[in-house]
C-alpha cells in the first residue's frame, strides 16, 4: 500500500538550497506533516548503526518513484555516507519509474515493396515494419510457410521456397526494419503486369524487456549473484589491482579485472554467436564519491545458449571497499507474433492508406493494414 507523501516549504527550500550543504539533514517543518517519513528516514541514512542506514534506504525505496521529486540532490550533502545512500536511491527509483513505464510494442506492417524480379519467374518484395515504442527489437523472423497472396486477378501467388525461413538481426534499437519475401510470379505475368491484391501472414519478432543496473559493492567480496525477472548477473571474479600491459602497446598501468556472466532463463537464440547486442550492455567500476570508471578494455570468456561471459579491466590504483561494480542489462527477452493482412488497391482505388508497390509502371498506392 502506498503511503501519501507531503514535504514543507521549510524542507523543500533545505533540500534544493544553494546555501553550503549541511550534515544535518532534518528541521523542524512549519506546518507537522505525520504522514510524511521522507524527512526521519533521510535524518536515518546518517544513523550510528550500520541497521538501521540499510533500513533507511530500504525503506525509501520501498515508497516508490512517486518521492523522487521530494529527496534532495546527493552533492548538496555533507555527509559522505548520506550521498552515497542517497546516489543508490535514486537510481534505484529511476530505474523502477522505467520499468513501470515500459511497455510492450505495437507493431504495424503497412508498405509492400516490389523490389526486383529475378531469373526463374520470381519478385522480391518488402515488407516495412514500425513499431512503437521504441524499445530494442533483435530479430524479425517471417516463416515463408506463413505468407500468402493473391493477385489482382484473384490468383494464388506462391512464395518461392515454403521451407525458408527469412530473419533479420537487429543488434542497434530503431523503430522500423524490412524484411524481405520472394514470391513465384503466377503463369504468363512479368514484373510490369505483376500485381499484389492482398497480402497476409504471420512473422515473429523478438525485444528486449526493461534494463535494470544491477550494483555489487565491495566488488573485492566476489563471487556474488543477483537475479532480476529472466536475468541472473555473477560477479564471478574481481581481482586487485595489479601492473598490467594497456591495450595497443600503450604502456602498463594499474589493472582490475572484473568477470561478469549474464544468464538468461529462456533466451532462444538471442544469445547466440552472431548476436551483438548483448555485448552492448555497460559495465561501470563506481567509486565511493560517484565517480564511474569505464573499462579500457573487455575480453569475452564464455559464451553459450544461455549466458555470455565478459572480463572488464580497470585502469586504477586502489579499489576502496565501498566502490561499486554496476552491470547494465535488461531483464527479460521476449518473443510475440506480428500477424498482419494488406489488402492493396490499384492506383489508390482502395481507401487504405500509407502502403506503396514500386514496379516498372510506377507506384501503387493504397496497401493497409486490416485487422
Amino acid at each position: 500500500m502506498k503511503i501519501p507523501l507531503a514535504i514543507t516549504l521549510a524542507s523543500l527550500a533545505l533540500y534544493a538550497s544553494a546555501a553550503p550543504p549541511s550534515r544535518h539533514l532534518a528541521v523542524e517543518p512549519a506546518v507537522p506533516s505525520p504522514q510524511s517519513p521522507i524527512p526521519s528516514l533521510l535524518e536515518q541514512l546518517d544513523a550510528p548503526r550500520l541497521a538501521e542506514r540499510q533500513a533507511a534506504e530500504a525503506a525509501l525505496i520501498e515508497l516508490g518513484p512517486d518521492i523522487l521529486d521530494r529527496l534532495p540532490h546527493p552533492e548538496t550533502i555533507e555527509s559522505a555516507e548520506v550521498r552515497l545512500r542517497l546516489r543508490r536511491v535514486r537510481e534505484r527509483l529511476n530505474e523502477l519509474a522505467a520499468e513501470q513505464a515500459y511497455r510492450s510494442p505495437e507493431f504495424d506492417v503497412a508498405d509492400v515493396t516490389v523490389r526486383q524480379a529475378a531469373s526463374g519467374g520470381v519478385a522480391r518484395i518488402e515488407l516495412r515494419v514500425t513499431w512503437e515504442p521504441p524499445v530494442h527489437i533483435i530479430t524479425l523472423r517471417q516463416a515463408m510457410a506463413d505468407v500468402q497472396a493473391v493477385d489482382r486477378r484473384g490468383r494464388t501467388i506462391t512464395v518461392s521456397d515454403p521451407d525458408a525461413e527469412r530473419t533479420v538481426i537487429l543488434d542497434d534499437p530503431r523503430q522500423q526494419a524490412t524484411v524481405p519475401i520472394v514470391l513465384k510470379l503466377p503463369p504468363g505475368s512479368d514484373l510490369e503486369s505483376f500485381g499484389i491484391a492482398r497480402l497476409r501472414g504471420r512473422m515473429s519478432a523478438t525485444y528486449l524487456g526493461p534494463v535494470r543496473a544491477f550494483r555489487f559493492v565491495n566488488p573485492a567480496g566476489a563471487p556474488a549473484r543477483k537475479t532480476s525477472g529472466e536475468a541472473t548477473v555473477t560477479l564471478e571474479r574481481f581481482t586487485d589491482p595489479h601492473p598490467s600491459p594497456l591495450p595497443e602497446g600503450e604502456g602498463t598501468a594499474m589493472i582490475c579485472e572484473a568477470r561478469v556472466r549474464v544468464t538468461f532463463a529462456n533466451p532462444g537464440d538471442a544469445l547466440a554467436s552472431y548476436r551483438g547486442w548483448i555485448f552492448q550492455n555497460r559495465a561501470v567500476l563506481q567509486l565511493p564519491d560517484g565517480k564511474p570508471i569505464e573499462p579500457v578494455a573487455t575480453e569475452t570468456y564464455l559464451q553459450t545458449p544461455q549466458a555470455v561471459g565478459v572480463a572488464y579491466r580497470f585502469d586504477v590504483e586502489r579499489v576502496p571497499e565501498q566502490a561499486a561494480l554496476i552491470y547494465r542489462t535488461s531483464t527479460a527477452i521476449t518473443t510475440r507474433p506480428v500477424p498482419y493482412d494488406l489488402a492493396i488497391g490499384e492506383e489508390g482505388s482502395e481507401k487504405g492508406e500509407g502502403g506503396k508497390t514500386e514496379n516498372a509502371n510506377g507506384t501503387t498506392k493504397g496497401a493497409k493494414i486490416t485487422k
